[in-house]
């Protein structure tokens, strides 16, 4: 195993003990946390899987995805709080390795780089605590992380992989917390070194 892999598995241990700690020992924080499980209950329960629903009110707040992939596993495994609680935090594993991805990408002589962005991202406190909780922000992290990647393989020379993955990446981006992964991509895009 590779220094970059080695490091992933390792990120990958410390993400895992931080939800497992999380899942564990704390309850769904009050408002938000519980308030996501609520919204994507009621659809569930109402058989409304486009709109999100909350006390019978179409619920507009916040776009459908998160709540989607919580529906996709209660389809698998029964309707559960334990794969609700997962769903966020898979989406932080996720943008772990496309961290390490886009490190690699951007600086490929040297893996050290790409073995050490996983771990500086997850070093990052905002990270590792949002990381485990049921917010929209992994979702959101992720799929800006995906729109970069997109980004450098259409700044190389490979547009139409590049531009469609951008493309993913803005309409999975605005369907997790809607048009603010705009703010993630657009910039970048615009500003990008054009060779």
């Amino acid at each position: 195993m590779g220094a970059p892999r080695a490091a992933l598995a390792f990120v990958a241990l410390l993400w895992a003990a931080c939800v497992a700690s999380g899942l564990a020992l704390r309850p769904l924080l009050p408002v938000d946390e519980k308030r996501y499980l609520a919204v994507a209950l009621e659809m569930w329960q109402r058989g409304d899987f486009l709109v999100p629903w909350r006390n019978g009110v179409p619920y507009h707040h916040k776009p459908p995805l998160l709540f989607w992939a919580m529906h996709a596993g209660w389809a698998v495994s029964g309707v559960g709080e334990a794969w609700a609680r997962l769903v966020a935090p898979l989406f932080g594993l996720a943008s772990l390795a496309a961290c390490a991805v886009l490190a690699r990408m951007l600086d490929p002589g040297r893996p050290a780089v790409a073995a050490m962005a996983p771990l500086a991202l997850m070093a990052c406190s905002y990270f590792a605590l949002f990381g485990t909780l049921t917010f929209f922000d992994t979702l959101v992290t992720f799929f800006a992380l995906l729109g970069w990647i997109g980004l450098v393989l259409a700044a190389r020379g490979q547009e139409a992989r590049g531009w469609s993955l951008v493309a993913l990446a803005l309409g999975l981006g605005i369907l997790s917390k809607g048009p603010v992964q705009l703010l993630h991509l657009a910039p970048v895009a615009l500003l990008a070194d054009r060779k």
